[in-house]
């Protein structure tokens, strides 16, 4: 159905839909639709699964992973597929499909899904999104045509409704304390870094999701799940760490990476010059820019409940927030492109990840100097139709306070202990 669209050098990529339609329940898994959890994992091995793919009904497709504001936190990723269903295939009335069992039918709400995207240059297959659907909405447009529409949204929202009982998690770093909360929450497949801030020893009672945020907080890190389903927890350190984010991976604006929009704020909802953080036991610990707070007015942010271990690390913290936050910057926060227009842009376009660093040049109408930027890679949206071709968006963060921390101060260094 994804081999339409208008003339251009390059095909769009051949999409990959999988749907576990029928599954072998593990025991002692998590049960979906409970707050019971096993031995088993969210969206890995919970269920021995069967799938089948149909990416030979697709006639869309749409993801959109991450967050799209800097001051944001990362939200569960969302996926749209729309499957031609004149056959009725994915209509759940109709028992005479090809995925019923016992004349019970298989198209319902919780099954697990992925989609790829074959580069049409390389041949190589990316993993775009992986999660569990949602609910079907099957659509009749007058009399010869019909479509089932799959929403989707990853295993951020199942971290959101695990309720966490009597949870305890040790004295140490962050990553280790995310993963603590992870297993206990029922995920096995997911990854870390080894973390800049101590955590103190905690017990939790509140949802999974409410407990990892406190963390990333804490941590100044970022939690996120990824295209193949695994939940990642990046520490305040990966950003100069990981390779990938330390050096720009690619320039959007120049020779084959092209792109036709572009957004650029430079608005006051950046700034923050009066920070009050407060861990679990401790003092509250506050820093105020007052020249900031003159020319702009007073922007408070304010956090209670870290888990940090000690007050001078929080202190570190709202330093580095009132830092970085207490002047307006002009900001490229957005661009979107069309892949098909060249085979590079198209590799490009599906090998980029959430936290790469990258370049984006732009010269504005009217001459002047051309801008030109390094940015995080904070937000990724694909939509892939027949009709319309493919469209890439990138959401951004600034990277000019990536470059190394002085831990217990306000001063920028070499040592490289934090953003």
């Amino acid at each position: 159905q994804l081999t339409g669209g208008h003339l251009m050098p390059v095909a769009n990529p051949t999409i990959g839909c999988y749907i576990g339609f029928s599954f072998t329940l593990n025991t002692g898994a998590w049960i979906l639709g409970t707050s019971t959890l096993g031995t088993g994992t969210i969206l890995g091995d919970t269920y021995v699964t069967v799938y089948t793919n149909v990416g030979s009904d697709v006639r869309s497709v749409s993801v959109q992973r991450g967050k799209s504001r800097e001051l944001g936190q990362y939200q569960a990723g969302r996926c749209s597929v729309v499957l031609d269903n004149r056959s009725r295939d994915y209509d759940p009335l109709n028992l005479s499909g090809p995925y019923v069992t016992g004349g019970v039918t298989d198209v319902k709400p919780g099954r697990l899904l992925y989609v790829t995207a074959t580069d049409p240059t390389t041949g190589l297959v990316h993993r775009l999104f992986t999660g569990r659907i949602r609910n079907w909405t099957l659509d009749y447009t007058g009399v010869f045509d019909s479509v089932a529409t799959i929403d989707c949204t990853d295993s951020m929202t199942e971290l959101a409704n695990t309720t966490l009982v009597d949870v305890a998690t040790t004295a140490t770093d962050m990553g280790a304390v995310a993963a603590e909360l992870l297993v206990a929450a029922g995920v096995s497949n997911f990854g870390y870094d080894e973390a800049i801030f101590t955590a103190q020893a905690m017990t939790w009672n509140t949802k999974a999701l409410t407990a990892l945020r406190k963390i990333e907080v804490s941590e100044q890190g970022a939690l996120y799940v990824e295209p193949s389903g695994d939940v990642r927890f990046t520490s305040n350190s990966a950003l100069i760490a990981q390779g990938r984010s330390r050096n720009s991976q690619a320039t959007f604006g120049s020779g084959n990476l092209t792109f036709e929009d572009i957004e650029i704020d430079y608005d006051s909802e950046l700034i923050l010059n009066d920070v009050a953080l407060t861990r679990t036991g401790g003092v509250e610990q506050t820093v105020q820019d007052t020249e900031s707070i003159d020319a702009y007015g007073q922007r408070s942010y304010e956090q209670t409940g870290l888990a940090n271990g000690l007050d001078a690390d929080v202190l570190s913290i709202a330093n580095y927030i009132v830092n970085k936050y207490d002047d307006p910057e002009v900001r490229i926060t957005g661009i979107k492109m069309h892949p098909r227009k060249h085979a590079d842009l198209m590799t490009q376009a599906l090998i980029r990840q959430i936290r790469d660093r990258v370049t984006v040049t732009f010269a504005p109408v009217g001459g002047g100097t051309a801008i030109s930027q390094e940015l995080f890679i904070t937000g990724i949206g694909h939509r892939i139709t027949a009709q319309a071709g493919m469209e890439t968006s990138y959401q951004f963060e600034g990277t000019e306070w990536s470059h190394g921390w002085l831990l217990g101060t306000d001063a920028l260094g070499t040592a490289e202990l934090g953003l």
